[in-house]
C-alpha cells in the first residue's frame, strides 16, 4: 500500500512538472525560432544531432546504473554496496567520456564539414557551436549517475524541482539572444553551455550531500565493474541502434530536404517529446519499483505493475495526445505563427508513434529488471536500425521526407509484440494474455475513437480558433474518458475509481 501511495505521488508529482515543462518548452520553441530563424534554428538542431548520434553511449550508461542501485535498493544491500556501484558508474562514465570526446573530434567533425548541408558563410560558426555542444554534452554526461540516484530512491520531487528549473533557465537564454544583433546561434550555444554547468553541478552537489559522507573514488574491483560493464555492452548496441535511426534519419533529411526540414523535425520532435513526456511520467515512477519487486522476487507485483503501467500509461498519452493531432494545423499557426512547412505532416505521425510507444515501455522496464538484455538489444536494435536504409531507399526512389515517420509507426507496432514475447521467455510468469487482451481494448478504442474525433472536428464550435480548440478537446475527452472506463478498465479498476470519486465528494 506505501508504494503504490509513493507511486501515485511520484506520478503526480512528474505529472505536474511535465505540464510546467511542456508549457515552457513549447513557448521556448517559439521565441528560438523568431529569434533564429528557421536557417539557423535548423543548422542548429542538425548539429546538436552530429553529437546526438554518440548519445547511445550515455543512454546504456544510464540503463545499467539505474537499474543496478535500484537493485541494491530492492534487496535492501548495505550502503557501502549502493557507494561501490555509484563509484563503479561514475569510473565508467569518466573513462567513457575520454571516449566520447575522441569520436566526437573526430567522426563528428567529419560529419560537420563534409556531410551535413550549412550555407557556407556559417560553417565557421557551426564549428564553434558544435565544440559548445560537445562540452555540454560532456557535462550532462558526467552528471547523470547522480541523476540515477535520485530516481533509484524514488526521490522525483526533487528530480521535477531541477526539471522544471532548466526548462526556466533554457527560456530566458531563449529570450536573451534577442537582444544581440548578431551571431544569435553563437550566443544561444554559449548561453545554453553556461547553464548546463550551473545546473549539473547544483545537482550532483545535492545528490552528494544527501549520500552523507560520500566520497568519489576510482572503482578497480571486477565483482562491481564486471556486471555493470556487460549490461552495459549488451545495452550499447540497442541504444546505439535507436540514436542511428532517429539521428541517421535527421541527417538523411539534411542531405535530401535541406535544413528548414530539420527545422521542422525539431519541431515535431518538440511536440512528440512533449505529449511522451506525460505518459512517460507513469513509466519513470513505475521503473524503480518494477526492478525493486524482480530483486525481491516478488513477481506477483512485478506482473500487477507491468500490465497497470502499461495501461495507464497508454490512457494518460491518448487522452492528451487525441484532441492535439486533429487540431494540429490549428495549434501549430497560434504556436509558431509562420511554421516550417512539413512540422504539421511530422507532428501527427509522431503522436502516433508515441501512443503505440508507450505499450512496450513497461516490457522494456521488466526485461531490463532482469539483467538479461541480449535478446532485447539485438532483435529490437536490429528492427530500428532498419529504418536507416529504408528511410535511405524511399528518399531515393522519391518520396517524401515524411515517409521515414510512417516507417517508424510500422517497426514501433512490430516491436510491441516481439518485446512481449522476450519478456514471456525470461520471467514465465508474465501474464501475457491478460496484456494481449489490454491491448484489443486499446485497439477498440482507437477504432471507435478516431472516427468519432474526424467528425467532430468538421464541427466548428466557436469562431474564435482557441475557445474551437478548448471546446473540441472538452468534448473529445469526455467521449473518450467514458470509452475507456466502458472497454479498457477491468472491474476492480472501475470499483477504485468509483471508490475515489465517492471519497472526494464526501460519500
Amino acid at each position: 500500500m506505501q508504494d503504490r501511495r509513493k507511486l501515485t505521488f511520484n506520478s503526480l508529482i512528474l505529472t505536474l512538472r511535465m505540464f510546467v515543462s511542456m508549457l515552457i518548452a513549447l513557448y521556448t520553441s517559439r521565441v528560438i525560432l523568431q529569434n533564429l530563424g528557421q536557417i539557423d534554428y535548423g543548422v542548429y538542431n542538425v548539429v546538436a544531432g552530429v553529437i546526438g548520434l554518440f548519445s547511445f553511449i550515455q543512454t546504456a550508461l544510464v540503463g545499467a546504473t539505474s537499474r543496478f542501485l535500484a537493485f541494491e535498493l530492492g534487496i535492501g544491500n548495505e550502503r557501502n554496496t549502493f557507494t561501490k556501484i555509484l563509484n563503479s558508474s561514475l569510473t565508467i562514465h569518466i573513462i567513457t567520456s575520454l571516449l566520447l570526446l575522441l569520436l566526437a573530434e573526430t567522426i563528428g567533425i567529419y560529419f560537420i564539414n563534409y556531410v551535413i548541408q550549412v550555407p557556407q558563410d556559417k560553417i565557421y560558426l557551426t564549428n564553434i557551436i558544435y565544440q559548445f555542444s560537445v562540452i555540454n554534452t560532456i557535462i550532462i554526461f558526467l552528471s547523470l549517475p547522480f541523476e540515477s540516484v535520485l530516481v533509484a530512491y524514488e526521490k522525483m520531487n526533487v528530480y521535477a524541482l531541477f526539471s522544471v528549473l532548466e526548462s526556466v533557465i533554457k527560456l530566458v537564454v531563449a529570450l536573451l539572444i534577442g537582444i544581440f544583433d548578431k551571431n544569435r546561434m553563437f550566443y544561444y550555444a554559449l548561453l545554453l553551455l553556461v547553464a548546463t554547468f550551473f545546473l549539473k553541478s547544483s545537482l550532483t552537489a545535492y545528490v552528494c550531500k544527501k549520500l552523507e559522507n560520500y566520497k568519489f573514488k576510482f572503482i578497480r574491483e571486477k565483482e562491481f565493474l564486471s556486471p555493470l560493464l556487460n549490461f552495459f555492452s549488451w545495452d550499447l548496441y540497442g541504444n546505439f541502434s535507436i540514436v542511428m535511426q532517429s539521428q541517421g534519419v535527421n541527417i538523411l533529411q539534411n542531405v535530401f530536404f535541406g535544413p528548414i526540414a530539420n527545422a521542422s523535425i525539431a519541431l515535431a520532435s518538440q511536440v512528440q517529446a512533449a505529449l511522451g513526456a506525460f505518459s512517460n511520467n507513469i513509466l519513470y515512477a513505475i521503473k524503480p519499483q518494477i526492478i525493486k519487486s524482480f530483486a525481491r522476487n516478488d513477481l506477483e507485483e512485478l506482473n500487477k505493475l507491468i500490465n497497470l503501467g502499461t495501461k495507464f500509461s497508454f490512457i494518460v498519452s491518448f487522452l492528451i495526445s487525441f484532441p492535439i493531432f486533429f487540431k494540429m494545423d490549428a495549434i501549430v499557426n497560434l504556436w509558431l505563427v509562420n511554421p516550417p512547412k512539413y512540422v504539421v505532416s511530422y507532428a501527427k505521425i509522431a503522436i502516433l508513434i508515441n501512443l503505440f510507444g508507450s505499450l512496450v515501455v513497461t516490457i522494456n522496464h521488466a526485461i531490463h529488471a532482469t539483467g538479461k538484455i541480449k535478446a532485447i538489444s539485438f532483435i529490437t536494435g536490429t528492427i530500428y536500425l532498419l529504418i536507416l536504409p529504408l528511410s535511405y531507399i524511399a528518399y531515393l526512389n522519391g518520396y517524401p521526407s515524411v515517409n521515414s515517420y510512417y516507417i517508424t509507426l510500422t517497426i514501433s507496432i512490430i516491436v510491441i509484440f516481439i518485446n512481449q514475447s522476450i519478456l514471456k521467455l525470461l520471467i514465465p510468469y508474465f501474464n501475457i494474455k491478460e496484456f494481449i487482451c489490454n491491448l484489443i481494448k486499446i485497439t477498440v478504442i482507437l477504432i471507435i475513437s478516431f472516427p468519432v474525433g474526424e467528425y467532430m472536428n468538421r464541427i466548428n464550435f466557436a469562431n474564435n480558433i482557441f475557445f474551437n480548440i478548448l471546446i473540441f478537446s472538452f468534448l473529445t475527452f469526455l467521449v473518450n474518458l467514458i470509452l475507456i472506463y466502458l472497454i479498457v478498465l477491468n472491474k476492480s479498476e472501475k470499483k477504485y475509481l468509483v471508490k475515489l470519486i465517492n471519497k472526494k465528494n464526501g460519500i
